[in-house]
């Protein structure tokens, strides 16, 4: 097996030495901050709690599946992903992606997951560190139920229907309702 190429993620902050006319302040010294650490936790907090906890997941996740040792954090993860470059990285993933289907999950789940690792690099090539991005990893999502259910037409064609069979005084003739061959009826003529 070849040996992973040297990380381009650095394992410390990012030194530097500017000169007295341009001294930083700590707050922007911890602003150029870009280990694999800081660069998860600015991504994370950049999203809504409701992503943030879905993204974190799914990185948590991947972090299990493609690494060994099952404490490793997801900063792991991450320098893994950089270290192999473009290629290796987009088969790593589609094969995470593959094995997520092949388990029964749902298409939109598979999508939401591998849409969290597209992320986390693109928070990376913003910072500087990778000029590439995950293409078309993501499965196409399908709809697996129509729950569209009747038109507003067929609605408002039943309620007349049922105002129609009810009694005078607002109760229906049966305790069943209409016969089933005239709430077809209703439901099949298109609107």
């Amino acid at each position: 097996m070849v040996p992973p190429p040297r990380s381009v993620l650095p394992a410390h902050p990012v030194p530097t030495s500017p000169s007295a006319q341009h001294a930083l302040t700590p707050a922007a010294l911890s602003a150029l901050d870009i280990t694999p650490g800081e660069i998860i936790r600015n991504w994370l907090n950049a999203l809504s709690p409701t992503a943030a906890r879905t993204y974190r997941l799914a990185l948590t996740r991947f972090t299990r599946w493609a690494l060994a040792d099952p404490t490793a954090p997801p900063e792991s993860a991450l320098r893994l992903l950089t270290d192999l470059g473009c290629g290796p990285a987009h088969h790593l993933v589609t094969r995470w992606r593959d094995l997520l289907l092949s388990t029964g999950l749902a298409t939109g789940s598979v999508a939401a997951m591998t849409a969290s690792i597209s992320s986390m690099l693109k928070a990376v090539r913003r910072a500087g560190l990778i000029e590439w991005r995950l293409e078309s990893v993501s499965p196409r999502i399908e709809r697996r139920h129509d729950r569209s259910g009747p038109t507003r037409a067929q609605v408002d064609r039943l309620l007349r229907h049922l105002a129609a069979i009810a009694q005078p005084h607002g109760k229906f003739e049966c305790v069943s309702g209409p016969p089933i061959s005239s709430m077809r009826e209703i439901f099949s003529s298109s609107d």
